[in-house]
Order: structure tokens, then C-alpha cells, then sequence
């Protein structure tokens, strides 16, 4: 028994040693190939769906009441919090009034409060930059077509955030007052601007950086003696995102 346990062992170092012996041959004998790869790139026009400002990482579902614009891409505003300031009392001395926070709902359907903010997705590739910019369409006007005088709507406290890094984001403006001319008619305001080589992705910008600086960065300024009917006062806010890169 002791007999065929060596010779079986025997067999298989002079098995193995030949087995390395034909490798070796076959190795010194190798060719080589060469293989392609490759991507083809087309036109991003997906839009981009809302999400989460203080926390872009965070997947939200899109609010009922405001589930975004759905515009196409490549380079696209994607969301405008809807501001509202709530019911108020009427005061003959000057008054601010701030804005009520906006709500997120996330993927387990809780609501979140969040700073109001805009959203601005570049998937273009380019680096080129972009600018971003908000006018009043006109006055705050009742029902009855009366308006709110000189009132002013004002935006403080502008922070960029996005997965991407923020040392490549965009610059925002952190004390915006929406003007009208001598018309009644908005004047453009700066609200964000990517220079070249930054603000590529998706971008929020919150005004205010965190809760409690986001409950006085939206304010509607109404001077004392303004004339105020009972009743709601409307506006619209008209976003506007240029490929222009910022200065």
C-alpha cells in the first residue's frame, strides 16, 4: 500500500513539472490582440426632478401642490418655491412680513420643512457656466386690480448647495430687492451665476442657510400709509436661466 502512495505521489511532481515545463513554452510563444472601447454621448433633455436643498443627496418625493416645472434638459431651472407670506394684519406704520418655509415630502411620505429655493440643473458637458435671474412681474394686486403701492419683495440670504463640490459652485446674491420701473413693469435681479468651469450638475439655492436664517430671508416690506383692502394680494416671480457664464 506504502507502494502506490509513492509512486502515485512521484507521478504527480513529474506530471506537475511537466505542466510548467509546456506553460513556459507557451508563454514564450504568447501573441497579443488589441479590443476597442467605446461611449457615445447624446443630448441630456431628461428633466430633473426636485430635491431636497439642505440635503441633495436625500431622495423626495415631488410636492403635490408644486411637483416642479419638468422642463427639459440640458440646462434647466427645475423648481421655484411658491412663497407665501399667510394671513396678516393691517398696520398704517411700515411692516415686514417673511414667508411661511416650504416642505419637502421625503421617500417615506414625511414632510420636511426647508428653506424656500430655486433649483438649476446643468447636464451640458461644457463647463460654460450660467446666470440665473428673478424679476416681479408687477406689483402685488388684488382681485379688484389694486395694488400694494410701493411695496418691495426682498431675498437674503442666498447658499448654493448640490452633491457635486461646492468649491465649483456658483456665487449667489445675498440681498436681492425686486424693483419695478416707472411702468410698473420687473427689472431682472441677479440671483445666481456660474462662472466657466462651475455650476455643473444640479444646483439648489436656499435663502438662508439653515431654518431659523430662513424664516427672516424672504420679505415682503409694505411702507406705512399703503392703502390695503381686505382680502389676497398676488404676484408671479419670473425666473430666468441664461447660458451666459457669470462675471
Amino acid at each position: 500500500m506504502r507502494r502506490k502512495t509513492t509512486i502515485f505521489l512521484r507521478l504527480i511532481c513529474i506530471s506537475s513539472l511537466s505542466l510548467l515545463a509546456v506553460t513556459a513554452l507557451a508563454e514564450s510563444k504568447s501573441n497579443q490582440g488589441q479590443s476597442q472601447g467605446e461611449i457615445e454621448y447624446i443630448v441630456n433633455t431628461d428633466p430633473t426632478l426636485p430635491v431636497d436643498p439642505m440635503d441633495p443627496g436625500n431622495e423626495i418625493k415631488p410636492n403635490p401642490s408644486n411637483p416642479g416645472t419638468q422642463n427639459p434638459g440640458p440646462l434647466s431651472i427645475d423648481y421655484m418655491s411658491s412663497i407665501y407670506f399667510g394671513k396678516q394684519k393691517a398696520y398704517g406704520n411700515d411692516q415686514a412680513y417673511f414667508a411661511e418655509l416650504d416642505t419637502v415630502f421625503m421617500a417615506d411620505n414625511r414632510q420636511k420643512p426647508v428653506p424656500n429655493y430655486v433649483q438649476i440643473t446643468d447636464n451640458r458637458g461644457t463647463n460654460q457656466g450660467w446666470s440665473l435671474a428673478v424679476k416681479q412681474e408687477s406689483q402685488f394686486k388684488n382681485e379688484g386690480n389694486k395694488t400694494l403701492g410701493k411695496a418691495e419683495l426682498r431675498l437674503f440670504n442666498g447658499t448654493p448647495n448640490s452633491q457635486n463640490s461646492l468649491d465649483k459652485g456658483p456665487v449667489a446674491n445675498q440681498k436681492i430687492i425686486l424693483r419695478l420701473d416707472n411702468s410698473g413693469q420687473g427689472i431682472n435681479s441677479n440671483v445666481m451665476q456660474a462662472k466657466a468651469n462651475s455650476g455643473h450638475g444640479t444646483w439648489t439655492n436656499m435663502f438662508g442657510s439653515d431654518l431659523e436664517t430662513a424664516k427672516k430671508s424672504v420679505e415682503l416690506f409694505v411702507p406705512g400709509g399703503t392703502l390695503i383692502e381686505k382680502g389676497s394680494y398676488r404676484t408671479t416671480l419670473i425666473w430666468t436661466l441664461s447660458d451666459e457664464p457669470g462675471q
